[in-house]
């Protein structure tokens, strides 16, 4: 049986080898599209390792905790104020023909009794846990940021892989109608399409290539890597598997979020300011002691010692204004705290739907599209054997073939970016198999 395009056999010897390669291993062909040698890939571990010592901001979350040891220092002041020196000197005009002089010299400390000292360190202390909450809140944020740019390395790669297998396959069957052009089996026409065909696949090929390449280097700037060698990420989609339920992720989130640490935190230090003013508002008495001469003129001078103790009166002013503000702090704080409290179980449970429909697209393609993808390949091949197909409509179907493709990793994709949102909503990971599937949607 011939077509138009000529002998079935013939087109069937040089476009099957080509159909058939689109149901060669995933990860082979990934491997073939690096063009070289393989790159050295690292785990996600090992890039969250990396990104510890070497991520853009770890070293100004150091930095602030220098003014932890800074406030240490004052809060260790064993007296709160300088001892005041009062001196006094001035002559003595009497009666007689001579004169003397008095003076005097007076030393005064003010003295904390309320325990002062000990409420500057509780606050110094509560100030260095929300510095160390918010450190928490910084790595958490930069774990799942680079873990999402991970994931999207991966995806960005598999599409690539995806679009070279199509460009090749088009300049493939460019030099078969080239040929057939040749022997008088196929007309010009044919011929301006399949290079056409093959331009804007080459096109697609040079825009994946080209976001797999920045999905890289966005990974680099978030964990540190040099921006001249990015990383290469391990291949493999995430097997889906059960996630907790909705209650169980709330209790979690509430529990142990980062972000609600860090909220618990500042409620604490506005707490031990407001515990700090009152100790300062109370009492504080001042010892002294006094050493004073009198002369007189005609007889010896008379010299004094007296010990001094001076108690303020705090009848107009208790730091009235500094404590109302500083308790006002403490309720915006609490206020705050529950704000995102709030907050957190509202994105837990969107992202907990979020995840349930992600998932349930994901078998869709998992239990359906996959199977229906081979059995398009041996029904294209029959196709051949049975003289039923041309050239173009190899080349037709074979785009449907890499669409349904490109469709199954962007379903993986939007399955792991709404598992790695989840996890960030809850503040904590839970426990997951290592099984992954090979990119390109091989089971």
């Amino acid at each position: 049986m011939f077509s138009r395009y000529g002998s079935t056999r013939t087109t069937h010897l040089l476009v099957l080898p080509f159909l058939l390669s689109l149901s060669l291993s995933p990860l082979a062909r990934a491997e073939g599209a690096t063009g070289g040698a393989e790159p050295a890939r690292l785990s996600l571990d090992q890039v969250l390792e990396y990104a510890r010592e070497h991520a853009p901001g770890r070293e100004v979350q150091d930095k602030e905790l220098e003014h932890v040891r800074a406030r240490r220092k004052g809060a260790d002041v064993l007296l709160s104020d300088n001892p005041e020196l009062a001196l006094s000197l001035g002559p003595r005009f009497g009666g007689g023909a001579g004169t003397d002089f008095d003076f005097s010299v007076g030393l005064e400390q003010r003295v904390g009794i309320s325990g002062e000292r000990g409420r500057r360190k509780a606050l110094v202390a509560e100030f260095e846990r929300r510095l160390q909450a918010e450190r928490a809140v910084y790595f958490w944020d930069l774990r799942q940021d680079i873990r999402l740019a991970y994931r999207s390395s991966v995806h960005k790669e598999s599409l690539l892989a995806i679009e070279e297998r199509a460009a090749a396959f088009a300049a493939e069957l460019v030099h078969v109608t080239e040929r057939r052009v040749s022997a008088g089996e196929a007309t010009t026409i044919d011929l301006h399409v399949v290079r056409a065909d093959a331009l804007h696949a080459e096109q697609g090929r040079l825009a994946a290539e080209n976001t797999a390449k920045d999905a890289r280097l966005e990974l680099a700037a978030l964990a540190g890597f040099p921006l001249e060698a990015p990383p290469w990420p391990e291949r493999g989609f995430l097997t889906p598997e059960p996630v907790p339920p909705v209650d169980a992720l709330l209790r979690a989130a509430e529990s142990q979020h980062p972000e609600l640490a860090r909220q618990d935190a500042l409620v604490a230090e506005a707490h031990a300011g407001v515990a700090l003013l009152d100790r300062q508002a109370r009492v504080k008495p001042a010892l002294g002691v006094e050493l004073s001469r009198e002369g007189s003129a005609g007889s010896p001078a008379n010299y004094i010692v007296l010990g001094t103790l001076g108690v303020p009166l705090p009848v107009f002013q208790r730091a009235q204004g500094a404590r109302a503000e500083q308790r006002v702090d403490e309720e915006v704080a609490q206020a705050e705290r529950e704000r995102q409290r709030r907050i957190l179980r509202a994105q837990v449970v969107r992202a907990h739907a979020e995840l349930a429909s992600a998932e349930q697209q994901l078998a869709l393609f998992r239990q359906g599209m996959l199977p229906e993808l081979e059995q398009g390949l041996e029904l294209i091949e029959r196709g051949f054997q049975a003289g039923e197909l041309d050239v173009l409509r190899v080349a037709l179907l074979r785009d449907r073939l890499l669409l349904a493709q490109r469709d199954v990793v962007l379903a993986h994709a939007e399955y792991e970016r709404r598992l790695i949102l989840l996890e960030a909503a809850v503040g904590s990971l839970w426990p997951r198999g290592a099984g992954a599937q090979a990119p390109g949607g091989a089971r």
